[in-house]
């Protein structure tokens, strides 16, 4: 996976993520939390960035768990009614 970077100190680049990288880091997360397969969880954060993916896609995905995408603040409304059931 390339990751491009911002260029917030340079010019902008591409960043290569490994797969051991990717695994290392869904590791981390897992360590962190008491994530199961049989928890639901809504994702917010923006699709394109590094930190949404590495923190909640992956380790939810590594899971199996319920994932509800919320792409629109109008859908907040509705993550709770969903997350419940």
């Amino acid at each position: 996976m390339v990751l491009f970077t911002s260029g917030s100190e340079g010019v902008p680049k591409g960043v290569e993520l490994t797969q051991t990288n990717l695994l290392a880091n869904i590791r981390q997360m897992l360590a962190l939390t008491d994530l199961q397969d049989t928890d639901r969880v809504s994702i917010a954060c923006r699709c394109f960035t590094s930190f949404g993916l590495t923190s909640e896609r992956l380790p939810a995905a590594w899971r199996g768990m319920f994932v509800l995408f919320i792409l629109r603040r109008a859908l907040s409304r509705r993550a709770d009614s969903v997350l419940r059931r």
